[in-house]
């Protein structure tokens, strides 16, 4: 949403500032760019992640998606000779001015989503179900993405304390009983089940 109100607003601005009428036409040409760029967007892979600690990638993901769009528009507009109404000069700034405004606005959000996380508003508390491998890869992709907004509060499993022990950096809370218990409580936002399918009994209990 954010992205499309960037490329509609730079392209009302720059309407605006050379003096030509935001009309319906300028509203179909925006409305056709934002379809454009929020398909391409898939492609390159700018809506796939949103991580804090790759910002300088980010930018470049959005100025690859916008250059193709650029010039799938060039082909359209050659094809159905749409481009003819637009004056150079309008189509040109904005083909500038709309990526900086869709970058200026994800820098935007990414300062205001730290700052939250920063303060812990928005933050859900994570419980993992099922000390193992899967459990501590879930684990750590959490820790990879801040901007998800998650901090996990510990495991839970059945297992025996002395095969708990063995693992390192992780956090043993208790068993399932105590889990459920904690998230009846109000203590746990999300519960994330990474027990193997042959323990579908427990799953079936959590």
């Amino acid at each position: 949403a954010l992205d499309a109100a960037a490329v509609m607003a730079s392209l009302a601005t720059v309407s605006w500032f050379t003096g030509r009428a935001v009309d319906d036409l300028t509203m179909t040409m925006g409305l056709i760019s934002v379809v454009v760029f929020l398909l391409l967007s898939q492609l390159t892979g700018l809506h796939h992640r949103f991580d804090a600690n790759t910002a300088n990638r980010e930018m470049t993901n959005v100025a690859a998606t916008w250059t193709l769009t650029v010039l799938v528009l060039a082909v359209l507009g050659f094809v159905t000779r749409y481009s003819e109404t637009f004056p150079r000069s309008v189509i040109m700034i904005w083909f500038v001015l709309a990526p900086a405004l869709v970058g200026l606005g994800r820098m935007c959000l990414r300062i205001i989503q730290r700052g939250l996380v920063t303060r812990g508003v928005g933050i859900r508390r994570v419980a993992i179900a099922g000390l193992n491998d899967l459990g501590r890869q879930t684990f750590s992709n959490i820790a990879q993405e801040p901007s998800l907004g998650l901090r996990v509060i510990g495991f839970f499993d059945d297992r025996e304390a002395h095969r708990a022990e063995e693992e390192q950096d992780v956090i043993l809370e208790g068993d399932l009983n105590e889990l459920a218990e904690a998230a009846q409580r109000g203590e746990v936002d999300t519960v994330l089940i990474t027990l193997p399918m042959r323990a579908e009994d427990r799953i079936r209990y959590l």
